[in-house]
């Protein structure tokens, strides 16, 4: 995922900062990139990134990215609400605070037989990365972005 801040121009747009979900990793994020919680953090970092360029306000575009009620793209617009950029939205389109968190995941895993667990979540389980931790990790991730946006 890629959430960009961008200054319209009639002669073309300057981008003013891009940030990919990759930037987790950081972090020590190590779940999949284009989930809703890694939206989220994703958000976030650009939330709080955006007051040291001090850009306040934006308008949210999402080019021909199709429009779903609690999606990734909107956890993304809730991560950057909370960093603290203000967007016009309407509260209805955002995802639910557990499902940020990684709830859905966690529930999804825990309900899989050991079998379909393994080939289902095989990339996290040869990474020693367990779903059962996403949102105690999610909330440590989250709280590692702050502080350190916090301490500059």
């Amino acid at each position: 995922m890629t959430v960009q801040l961008v200054n319209y121009n009639r002669e073309g747009d300057k981008i003013l900062k891009s940030f990919n979900s990759r930037i987790l990793k950081i972090y020590n994020w190590k779940y999949h990139p284009g989930n809703i919680p890694s939206a989220y953090l994703l958000g976030l970092i650009v939330g709080l990134e955006s007051e040291k360029i001090n850009v306040k306000e934006a308008i949210l575009d999402i080019g021909l990215k199709q429009s779903i009620k609690g999606s990734a793209l909107y956890a993304a617009l809730k991560g950057v609400l909370d960093g603290g950029l203000k967007i016009p939205h309407d509260k209805n389109i955002l995802p639910e605070e557990d499902r940020i968190k990684g709830k859905h995941i966690f529930d999804y895993y825990a309900k899989l037989s050991q079998d379909k667990k393994i080939k289902q979540f095989s990339k996290y389980l040869k990474n020693n990365v367990n779903p059962s931790n996403i949102m105690k990790d999610f909330e440590e991730t989250r709280l590692k972005i702050i502080s350190e946006y916090k301490n500059d």
